[in-house]
């Protein structure tokens, strides 16, 4: 759970689940450090290990493909030409790649509507797994014209004079679950009135302790269905919760291990919880310019999905480098989200294409 260390004990952060094989119902969990100067260097040993393994992809791509396709990549496509069953030439930028596997499954979706098309692949990832894999089939890759893999912080990458090539066509980027890696991780003691919005939205809060372990697993006790532990998260004021209140002293114990305090300074009452903000900075490349006005001079649009990224969060960073020029649109409801937020973003000299979503900027 915690590093060894002199000074305080350090925590990690939420954990990453991946399949161990394709018959295999084990899972390997991997916990990336809280540490922002040392999380980096954690997710370059994770992507390296990852891309060692053949397990299978997550059955999830799958379906977040085909939404992203249907909801925003086919009307893009539609509104920069003729949607009809002929070539189309598309550049797809995946930055913060992992497996690539979500920007195989979006090939695949344009495939299955009877289109000839000719991908141009871009991949950016601190250590890119390899994602060849997932081209390996003959039907996907006799349409591949170019696969280039870019091992760098996205940060460092935007920050060069000239991070891609000139576009030969249609040119999209996808910002996949990317800036959530830097989000700030806390375990927070919540006080009845921060937590009483949370308990409001939780269906069957029990009263008191009776969720804990000790209590409704004791002899007697209510049993594992009074357990209230869930990979739910929930919306507060200042980030983002999980539901997971029968855990309540496991996270009190971490609490106490990072901070190094004393158990009688805190106090009963609440409830202690994991607690994830999203970071401002992570949109910031290193020479102090926007990631998004950057990705947008070398891309003609810009997807983004992000579990920590709420539309203040990005109006804000707009309004900050005064992004004037672009427009943004959330398409979180329209695609029907619950658990990320999703955003178009594109120059306004681009064509408009015809999204249901919000414009928020």
């Amino acid at each position: 759970i915690t590093t060894a260390s002199a000074g305080k004990s350090e925590l990690f952060y939420h954990y990453r689940q991946y399949t161990m094989s394709h018959d295999s119902s084990l899972s390997l969990l991997l916990y990336p450090v809280v540490s922002e100067q040392e999380r980096l260097a954690s997710f370059r040993l994770i992507n390296a290990l990852v891309g060692g393994m053949s397990h299978g992809i997550d059955p999830r791509t799958h379906q977040r493909a085909e939404r992203l396709y249907q909801g925003i990549i086919r009307p893009i496509l539609e509104a920069n030409k003729p949607y009809e069953s002929e070539k189309i030439a598309l550049e797809l930028v995946d930055v913060g790649a992992g497996s690539g596997s979500l920007s195989a499954a979006i090939c695949h979706e344009i495939l299955n509507e009877g289109l000839s098309p000719k991908f141009r692949l871009w991949f950016v990832d601190l250590e890119p797994a390899n994602p060849t894999r997932f081209f390996r089939n003959r039907n996907i890759r006799i349409f591949v014209d170019n696969l280039t893999f870019l091992g760098d912080d996205y940060r460092d990458w935007l920050s060069r004079p000239k991070p891609l090539p000139d576009a030969n066509c249609l040119r999209i980027a996808l910002v996949s679950k990317l800036f959530n890696n830097l989000s700030r991780f806390s375990i927070r003691h919540l006080s009845g009135k921060e937590l009483s919005p949370f308990l409001e939205r939780t269906e069957g809060y029990p009263d008191g302790e009776t969720c804990f372990p000790s209590i409704c697993l004791a002899p007697g006790g209510k049993g594992e269905k009074s357990l209230v532990i869930s990979n739910t998260r929930v919306s507060l004021q200042d980030g983002k919760t999980f539901v997971q209140l029968s855990l309540s002293t496991f996270y009190q114990g971490l609490y106490l291990l990072s901070r190094q305090t004393d158990f009688a300074q805190i106090s009963a009452a609440g409830l202690f919880l994991p607690i994830r903000s999203f970071a401002p900075e992570c949109l910031i490349t290193k020479a102090g310019k926007s990631v998004i006005s950057c990705s947008a001079a070398n891309c003609d649009y810009i997807i983004v999905e992000d579990a920590d990224l709420r539309p203040r969060d990005l109006v804000d960073h707009a309004f900050n480098f005064s992004l004037g020029s672009l427009t943004i649109r959330d398409m979180t409801k329209t695609l029907k989200l619950k658990g990320n937020y999703i955003y178009v973003i594109w120059p306004k000299r681009e064509i408009a294409p015809l999204l249901a979503g919000e414009q928020i900027w």
